[in-house]
């Protein structure tokens, strides 16, 4: 056998033989009759795999997480009805990560909030913007920036008017 013919055989890509014998007559005188044996291909075997998922019976009633969630319009309301009426703005200089959750718990009492990051590293300033991000989303409010390192985070109930005017490199340093 050549090295072709037995890489062939060893991924069995050759064809299979059989050999074919004769059967020795029978011994009690009847006429020798030669059998053949036809080859035949063995078929590989099928297999099927069928995932078969069976869900639990039950008699409860499937109630969807989306009726017991509040809509934004009535987040509005609630918080407008708890809001207190004297317009109240909070002030807060955070000096590392680990104060963010105070300042989220003023949003989430429907207060405006007023960040300055000029104590904060630049780092650890953007991991707190991001994390008031997500809280004032979820109360359906706004966070603007109003300055150089100070945000504005707002309730849903409170509009922030006016341009955003930052000064440019000429207005700093034009003294006419």
């Amino acid at each position: 056998m050549s090295i072709f013919s037995k890489a062939a055989d060893f991924f069995g890509l050759s064809e299979d033989s059989y050999e074919e014998y004769e059967v020795a007559s029978a011994v009690n005188g009847y006429e020798d009759t030669v059998v053949e044996e036809i080859p035949v291909e063995k078929a590989s075997p099928v297999t099927t795999h069928e995932a078969v998922y069976e869900t639990p019976k039950t008699d409860k009633k499937v109630v969807s997480l989306r009726q017991n969630m509040k809509t934004p319009s009535a987040t509005k309301k609630h918080q407008a009805v708890n809001k207190n009426t004297t317009g109240k703005i909070t002030i807060l200089e955070p000096r590392n990560y680990h104060e963010v959750k105070k300042i989220a718990q003023h949003i989430l009492n429907g207060e405006a909030v007023l960040v300055n990051f000029q104590s904060v590293e630049e780092d650890q300033a953007r991991r707190i913007v991001d994390f008031l991000t997500g809280t004032v989303y979820a109360q359906d409010g706004d966070i603007k920036r109003v300055g150089d390192e100070i945000f504005l985070c707002t309730p849903c109930d409170v509009e922030i008017d006016g341009q955003e005017t930052f000064p440019t490199e000429t207005d700093l340093y034009d003294l006419n």
